[in-house]
């Protein structure tokens, strides 16, 4: 299987439709994964919980209520969930993969800055630059251009109804 982030349990190489690529980034609870929705050969982010942790009392039942309030929520700044089920044991949801740079890189791309004088054009300058860091990141990694580098935690970034930023 796909080597989990952090030493973790070892991931299958699919999950329903979809093919396991590459570890995102998550948390606590959850792992993300980047993927691909086979049948319509859509890159997708697949959430699921942590192997190691499906165990845990009440897991399943948590998971399930995220993905159930998260697939209600619609917004231009909001990552639409695409699909979900449960393979092997694992819960699992799909959504859209979005391009874009964790709040952790944004932060180092604003790190001395002072605060109070930062408007939002600086925001997004750095949002730009943390992106732009990690393709060229992704292309170094890979020897030549790459959609399969595992890049850090959720992203900081969403497209806006205008002005996109990704």
């Amino acid at each position: 299987g796909l080597a989990a982030a952090g030493g973790a349990a070892a991931l299958p190489e699919r999950l329903g439709a979809f093919r396991l690529i590459a570890p995102i980034g998550g948390g606590g609870m959850g792992l993300v994964v980047r993927a691909e929705q086979e049948g319509l050969g859509r890159p997708v982010a697949l959430k699921l919980v942590r192997p190691e942790l499906l165990h845990v009392p009440g897991a399943r039942e948590r998971f399930r209520r995220e993905v159930a309030a998260v697939a209600r929520l619609q917004h231009p700044g909001i990552v639409p969930v695409f699909a979900g089920g449960e393979e092997g044991g694992i819960p699992y949801f799909a959504m859209e993969l979005v391009d874009g740079a964790s709040l952790e890189e944004v932060l180092t791309e604003l790190a001395g800055r002072d605060p109070s004088t930062l408007s939002g054009a600086d925001l997004r300058a750095s949002i730009v630059a943390a992106r732009d860091k990690r393709r060229r990141g992704a292309v170094d990694a890979a020897g030549g251009a790459s959609g399969d580098a595992a890049p850090k935690a959720p992203r900081a970034a969403k497209k806006a109804p205008e002005g996109k930023v990704s």
